[in-house]
């Protein structure tokens, strides 16, 4: 009933609602809501665009086999899995390979979903060792769907990344 609680109010209103528009912003990159609509062709198309604004002096490129839209749909464990594996995969490249491109193939063989991301980076350490946290995340999510990761040194010296995962 106060004219100046209520603008006070008000402008605590708009800020709350802001916060919670750039928190659900912040999700979405965490965990993107594409699986939800356009299956998960949108979701790396998304995901792939994000990194193009990140890192623009980086070539990012998506090839899907069949076309998006007769792509299907997995179990949504699966098709999260597969978007955390190449999230993942990116921020690996981007962060630690200094490659000038990194190639996401995406493609259907039979009852299996191959997720493949090449980089043309400096490639992979001469010994390894230990595998990376980030390794031990892909290959664990991939191992609860049932499915498996390779690295390997790929045709451009960079590292390449082969997943297959069950696609029903």
């Amino acid at each position: 009933r106060e004219p100046s609680l209520a603008q006070l109010a008000a402008l605590l209103t708009g800020a709350t609602d802001a916060m919670l528009a750039a928190l659900g912003a912040s999700l979405a990159r965490i965990r993107p809501e594409p699986l939800g609509s356009g299956g998960l062709p949108a979701a790396l198309r998304a995901l792939l665009e994000d990194w193009r604004l990140r890192v623009p002096a980086m070539r990012f490129e998506l090839l899907l086999d069949p076309a998006p839209e007769r792509f299907g749909l997995a179990a949504s464990d699966t098709e999260e899995a597969a978007l955390r594996i190449v999230a993942e995969a990116l921020d690996n490249a981007v962060r630690h390979a200094r490659a000038a491109v990194v190639v996401v193939s995406a493609r259907r063989d039979g009852p299996l979903l191959v997720l493949q991301v090449s980089d043309d980076g400096h490639g992979l350490p001469a010994e390894s060792a230990d595998e990376g946290p980030g390794l031990r995340v892909m290959r664990e999510l991939a191992q609860r769907c049932g499915g498996r990761v390779r690295l390997a040194t790929g045709e451009s010296g960079g590292a390449e990344l082969l997943v297959e995962l069950p696609w029903a």
